[in-house]
């Protein structure tokens, strides 16, 4: 800020009127001796009061003036008032994220795949067993058809010990070994370990099974719940020897027939078993809450904490990925996180340093994340066998925040679309007090102020400003508006019509305003170290326009003291030479009561005298008051010097002009010897 000084206010008071002022007041202290005898008469006497050389160097006293061109011949000898303020660097330090984010999803186990069942057969099923009479037949004999009792085997899976299947095809195949033909009808039933049935005909043959050969039906599993250990259970008939005779002997007693069951492809929703591995794929996007588009961000401060509840009676592994969370290799963020069974975990990672990346085009931004749960093989085991449900659910929460919980996460650098980031700019003032206040109509004809920005950044900075000139009364204010600061051909900003701010003479010029980023549908760059400074500069030359009623305001004197009696009549005379653009019109004004002198007072004061200065002229000329005037001044306490100014063209300061003025008094003064001596 600046401390500007006045301008010496009794230099800029017309000399006319210091003159004059000098003369009526240094009068009254004046004593002369009267002779005491007649006769009575009037004495002249003259006197000198000054020589003055008055320059504008005087006038015009402060530190911010200078000199510049006045454009004639390029010397510098135009007064201008000139002045440069620092604005001081100011940077873009806005923090940039988004809010915290919390995702939660379930995956479900689904459809649980086991392994195939291997072919495996029952305990023979004896012919003596099942057609008893042959125990008392020996040699060739021909066996008659008959109906098989029901007769079961046992079997055992290796694989579970309950399942309920939801697809899955098993084969039931017979193996005839005895001596004659099985069937038809032959029918197969499914019961549990304590003769409950599970499948009601299994497998059923409308054709008889030749001896020593084979034949198989399929079971469809869908649907289908077993046991673990099942009873198969064959009902049906045979034709016997199909009226031929067979030899019968021990061999042929003890032959038999047996199944073998096998499976492929058995689905269960629900099982006791041993489970193979078993895969959960899943997808899905994360919102991003943020009015900032990101297409790469570097991550300051970013933590992601995953919990994890395994609700699968088995251990598993869960590899996560987020391909829109980077590293400066461009390696994607992954992570293989172990999952005891039945167990809850939370894994806390580090995103600082690592970049996002998203695209900018979307309304709403989102992160993809992959993730694949795969489970244990746990036949390996040592208790190989899990109970599992097609809905048992692993849970994951995703929790991403700042540098602690429920804060933001943050950017060191951000490459997208930006939302409007305002930087205000520090308050400039400067003090105008070198203007010369007394001048009323004195107009300038030009002013300059201009604003120099320098600025690091590489993309948009709009300015917004506004620069207000104050007095005690009015104001007016210029404004800029979306200037673009960092355009190289647009750096220098000048401010339009500045005279008009100076014109309403003011004590102080501020300016105030916003640099602004982001805000469009640009791509930029923000690394929040983003800075501008800049330089703030008034040049007012001292060349005016002066209006019809230009005047010089000046105060009002008080006169304390009486002129003698004996005084006849008081001439101030004036030599001048004026090389001033200006004439001034000087009027001595005097009245009893300083309020007279307003320019509403019904009461006119009294014109003790007038002169009238011409500029770039050298002339003479006096003031002259008679007795009368003086008589004025035994009542009036009050004077004021009326100043107007006027000029047919620009009026210049210059600081090769001078006002030079010679000046000296005469009195006549009566001698009266019957007036007593003062």
């Amino acid at each position: 800020m600046f401390n500007c000084k006045n301008l010496n206010q009794n230099r800029i008071r017309t000399f006319g009127f210091s003159l004059f002022l000098f003369v009526i007041l240094t009068i009254p202290g004046c004593s002369l001796k009267i002779p005491s005898e007649e006769p009575t008469w009037v004495v002249s006497f003259d006197f000198p009061i000054a020589n003055e050389n008055i320059t504008m160097e005087e006038i015009l006293d402060d530190s911010l003036l200078t000199t510049i061109s006045s454009g004639e011949n390029g010397e510098p000898v135009l007064y201008a008032f000139q002045d440069t303020i620092t604005i001081e660097r100011q940077t873009f330090d806005d923090t940039i994220g988004f809010d915290p984010i919390k995702e939660f999803f379930s995956s479900e186990l689904d459809t649980i795949v086991l392994e195939n069942i291997e072919p495996s057969k029952t305990e023979a099923y004896r012919l003596d067993e099942i057609y008893p009479s042959i125990s008392g037949l020996s040699g060739n004999n021909i066996i008659p058809s008959f109906t098989l009792s029901p007769i079961s085997r046992n079997f055992t899976f290796d694989n579970f010990k309950s399942a309920d299947f939801s697809s899955g095809l098993m084969s039931l195949t017979i193996q005839n070994d005895m001596i004659i033909p099985l069937g038809y009808p032959l029918n197969i039933d499914l019961e549990d370990m304590n003769g409950n049935t599970l499948v009601y005909s299994a497998a059923t043959w409308d054709e008889e099974i030749a001896s020593n050969s084979s034949s198989s039906k399929t079971l469809n599993l869908s649907g289908i719940s077993l046991t673990g250990g099942i009873k198969i259970v064959v009902t049906g008939g045979s034709p016997g020897s199909n009226g031929s005779a067979v030899f019968v002997d021990d061999e042929s007693r003890s032959s038999s027939f047996t199944i073998e069951i096998s499976a492929e492809g058995p689905e269960v929703v629900s099982a006791i078993a041993k489970v193979p591995e078993q895969k959960i794929d899943n997808m899905g996007d994360i919102q991003i809450d943020s009015e900032d588009k990101v297409e790469r961000a570097k991550i300051d401060k970013g933590i992601i904490t995953i919990g994890i509840k395994n609700g699968l009676d088995l251990t598993a592994y869960l590899n996560l990925t987020i391909p829109s969370i980077q590293d400066d290799n461009g390696a994607i963020f992954s992570q293989l996180i172990e999952l005891p069974r039945k167990e809850e975990i939370i894994s806390i990672y580090n995103l600082n340093k690592r970049w996002l990346i998203l695209d900018a085009s979307m309304d709403i931004q989102e992160m993809t994340y992959y993730y694949e749960v795969v489970t244990e093989n746990s036949k390996n085991d040592m208790d190989p066998f899990r109970s599992v449900r097609s809905d048992d659910l692993v849970d994951v929460e995703i929790n991403l925040y700042g540098s602690g919980v429920g804060e933001q996460v943050t950017f060191s650098e951000i490459k997208g679309i930006l939302k409007a980031i305002e930087e205000p700019i520090k308050t400039i003032r400067q003090e105008i007090s070198s203007l010369p206040d007394e001048i009323n109509g004195m107009q300038f004809i030009e002013a300059e102020m201009k604003l120099l920005i320098d600025s690091n950044i590489e993309f948009p900075v709009k300015l917004d400003m506004d620069i207000v000139a104050f007095n005690n009364d009015t104001s007016a204010t210029r404004r800029i508006r979306g200037w673009n600061i960092t355009h190289p051909d647009s750096q220098v900003i000048t401010i339009l019509d500045a005279s008009e701010l100076i014109n309403i003479k003011p004590d102080s010029i501020v300016a105030f305003g916003k640099a602004i980023i982001g805000g469009t549908n640009d791509i930029v760059t923000y690394r929040g170290n983003e800075s501008f400074s800049g330089l703030f500069s008034i040049s007012v030359p001292f060349v005016f326009e002066l209006l019809e009623d230009a005047k010089i305001d000046l105060d009002i004197e008080k006169v304390d003291q009486n002129f003698p009696e004996d005084i006849e009549s008081i001439t101030l005379f004036i030599e001048y030479e004026n090389m001033f653009d200006f004439n001034a019109n000087i009027s001595v004004l005097s009245s009893t009561d300083p309020s007279h002198f307003e320019e509403d007072s019904p009461t006119v004061p009294n014109v003790l005298s007038s002169i009238t200065i011409q500029g770039n002229s050298t002339s003479a000329d006096s003031f002259y008051l008679d007795k009368t005037q003086i008589k004025l001044f035994d009542d009036i306490t009050f004077v004021k010097a009326k100043v107007f100014v006027s000029s047919e063209g620009q009026v210049k300061f210059l600081s090769t002009d001078s006002l030079k003025v010679s000046s000296y008094g005469s009195i006549n003064y009566l001698i009266d010897p019957d007036i007593n001596e003062n």
